[in-house]
């Protein structure tokens, strides 16, 4: 069987292989630099392709941390049986008219789910 040789073939002959003069591949004047040199300059295709990604999750300089806050419908709360609900970090959102009175500590309220709430006869508690 024979093997697939065509590539070789190409440069065949050829003193530089397609790069360029015969001097722009030696010694290390060529190579664009140590480590991370050219990243956002002449080495900014190679980024690109391979480390976008890491790039975009290192941050610089001051940043605001914003608490993660899971968003939890009143309609949601109504439907079960339980009468208290304890909802750490945690907002309660929607207008909805409840039945019974609930007592909820979260993180946050809206104004129509605190209403709601209040009006029922229940508590909102913000922790």
């Amino acid at each position: 069987m024979t093997k697939h040789v065509k590539k070789k073939r190409k440069h065949l002959g050829n003193r530089n292989h397609g790069g360029g003069n015969a001097k722009n591949r030696r010694g290390k004047g060529n190579k664009g630099g140590i480590g991370n040199a050219g990243k956002l300059k002449h080495k900014w295709f190679h980024t690109i392709k391979f480390e976008l990604e890491a790039m975009r999750k290192k941050r610089k300089g001051f940043y605001r941390r914003k608490p993660i806050v899971k968003i939890v419908k009143l309609s949601e709360l109504a439907a079960s049986d339980k009468t208290e609900f304890d909802l750490e970090k945690s907002k309660v959102i929607g207008s909805f008219d409840l039945k019974k009175p609930i007592t909820v500590k979260a993180f946050g309220f809206s104004k129509g789910a605190k209403n709601s709430i209040e009006s029922a006869g229940g508590k909102a508690v913000v922790v």
